[in-house]
């Protein structure tokens, strides 16, 4: 039991030795407010230090949006019409029974008349449909954005003289 305490602890001991130089100054304070989520400090001397930080962003997509529409399309439809029409009538041969005592003179006759006919016409009908038109939206989105941060010494102040 003992020796199993022994090499539990030494693993930890070890692990959290290796691990303590990974984090860089700072790093703590990053990770309080949740600024990042991915930091880098590739040097061990180096005075910069990389971080991954989600920035704010406008995603621009295109929905298809539906659109009502209408279509006008001719059909044929039966109606009833007079149409007007003019009757000749013309005399062909000659008068049954007439002969060359019998002297016939029938005369042509015109008439104006209506006949009623089955015609037909042509009636608009809207075709109701559905049309998708592409529109841009817009959504705001976080991603991440990597940041290189320097840390400069800054000269002292200067002391005032005191009077």
């Amino acid at each position: 039991m003992l020796k199993a305490f022994t090499v539990v602890m030494s693993t930890i001991v070890f692990s959290a030795a290796i691990a303590a130089p990974a984090f860089s100054y700072g790093e703590n304070i990053l990770a309080a407010t949740g600024q990042y989520t991915f930091f880098i400090k590739p040097e061990p001397g180096s005075c910069t230090t990389y971080y991954q930080k989600m920035v704010p962003c406008v995603a621009k997509d295109i929905v298809p949006v539906p659109k009502r529409v209408s279509q006008t399309y001719p059909v044929p439809v039966p109606s009833i019409r007079n149409i007007p029409t003019v009757i000749h009538e013309t005399p062909v041969g000659c008068a049954c029974g007439a002969g060359p005592c019998v002297e016939c003179f029938p005369r042509p006759s015109v008439r104006n008349a209506s006949k009623e006919a089955i015609l037909p016409r042509m009636v608009p009908v809207r075709v109701p449909g559905v049309e998708f038109v592409p529109r841009e939206v817009t959504r705001r989105v976080m991603l991440p954005q990597w940041f290189a941060v320097t840390e400069e010494p800054l000269p002292p102040k200067q002391v005032r003289k005191i009077r």
